[in-house]
């Protein structure tokens, strides 16, 4: 079983990825090394692997426990679309407020901010494939659990294929199977005992070739080393990289404070960085890097932080209310 600890250590390890990769990207543009650009923004879809694998793993966990029903959406909304929408609110407005109804818009699926809007897809899947028992009759119960990784996994597929085919850059895509190995995973330690760790130990032997192929595909999608099929490989990273996170996050356990305070933190600084960054390099126009990328992180840390307190006291506040309504229904 993957511990709450270990979960909020992985998250922090996935945003120092995705961050790293968006400063590569914009500060690293035009440089004498595109190589270690290429690299470094490689790094970013990896980071992504690990927040949709946390997921999928925590979601069909905390279906088991408490079950699928409005309480269970409200969780999801408390946790992810609400702090966006009132974080991104703010820079909304800060940065010249909604100019027309697309502003408004891209803000309400998260078109700007990618993960969030694919993030709060899976949500709905998840929900339709987990809570629909409920409204069927007993007979047909029985034989719908058994296919309802099933069915999810044909919807998330359905969603992968449409993102595709209307010309999504290729990090909307890749990271999907994540979410799907998390929700495997899970559900594979319900109906057996790999949980205990006598009965683990292969894991460990498959761990050094899931890596070694994972960074080969890194090695030939980063410095181009392909000639034809790089989504292939790319899915190919992204998959065997998610495994391996998947069965060390297993075997052991992370407790490092620094990293979950990270991960606790993580959607704010996702949702922050490049805000910040724009201000930053707006008010110190043609500074160095030097200066630049540290003014920015601790920036970030500090802005994350406090928008991530006001943020859980306000949503508190509201899951109070909220909460008592939806029990009182129930």
């Amino acid at each position: 079983m993957i511990l709450k600890q270990t979960s909020a250590c992985l998250r922090g390890i996935a945003i120092i990825m995705v961050m790293a990769s968006h400063y590569a990207e914009w500060i690293l543009e035009g440089s004498k090394y595109p190589v270690v650009r290429e690299a470094l923004c490689g790094m970013g879809v990896l980071g992504v692997d690990i927040f949709f694998f946390v997921s999928g793993y925590g979601l069909l966990k905390s279906a088991g426990e408490r079950g699928v029903g409005r309480s269970f959406l409200w969780n999801r909304l408390k946790t992810c679309y609400l702090p966006y929408l009132m974080v991104v609110g703010i820079i909304m407005f800060l940065e010249g407020g909604f100019r027309d109804l697309k502003d408004w818009k891209d803000y309400l699926l998260g078109s700007e901010y990618w993960y969030i809007s694919v993030q709060m897809v899976m949500y709905a899947c998840f929900f339709v494939c987990y809570g629909s028992e409920t409204v069927l009759p007993e007979k047909w119960k029985r034989i719908y659990k058994k296919n309802r990784e099933l069915l999810l996994t044909v919807m998330i597929i359905g969603f992968t294929y449409w993102l595709y085919a209307i010309g999504k850059a290729d990090f909307w895509i890749l990271s999907n199977g994540a979410f799907l190995i998390g929700v495997y995973l899970a559900r594979l330690e319900s109906v057996t005992s790999v949980t205990h760790k006598k009965e683990k130990g292969w894991f460990k032997g498959i761990i050094p070739y899931a890596l070694i192929v994972s960074l080969c595909s890194f090695l030939i999608s980063s410095f181009g080393f392909y000639r034809t099929s790089f989504m292939q490989w790319e899915a190919v990273k992204s998959l065997t990289f998610t495994i391996s996170v998947a069965m060390v996050s297993l075997l052991y356990e992370f407790k490092s404070a620094p990293l979950r305070l990270l991960g606790r933190y993580s959607l704010y600084f996702y949702l922050i960085h490049a805000f910040i960054y724009r201000l930053v390099g707006n008010g110190f126009k043609g500074s160095s890097t030097m200066i630049i990328l540290p003014l920015c992180l601790i920036l970030t840390l500090f802005v994350g932080f406090a928008v991530g307190l006001i943020v859980e006291w306000f949503m508190k506040w509201m899951d109070l209310r909220i909460t008592g309504l939806i029990l009182k229904n129930d």
